[in-house]
């Protein structure tokens, strides 16, 4: 009997520790998509900023936009 209870204590002990990984899985994935966004925004308002740059350099030069 003292082995029964044993096995159950050990199969849910293990049984919260994956509950407890998944748990830090989803936040882990959550933090890293917050990081993606804010790398997208950024690299977005890059863009915005090279392409802004390279009309004034093409409107000083005369140069006609290849859009």
């Amino acid at each position: 009997m003292a082995s029964k209870v044993a096995i159950d204590d050990l199969a849910g002990m293990i049984k919260r520790g994956f509950d407890s990984m998944d748990t830090q899985f989803v936040e882990v994935k959550d933090r890293l998509d917050r990081i993606e966004n804010l790398i997208l925004k950024k690299h977005d308002r890059e863009i915005g900023d090279l392409k802004l740059r390279m009309q004034n350099l093409e409107d000083m030069l005369a140069i006609p936009s290849k859009k």
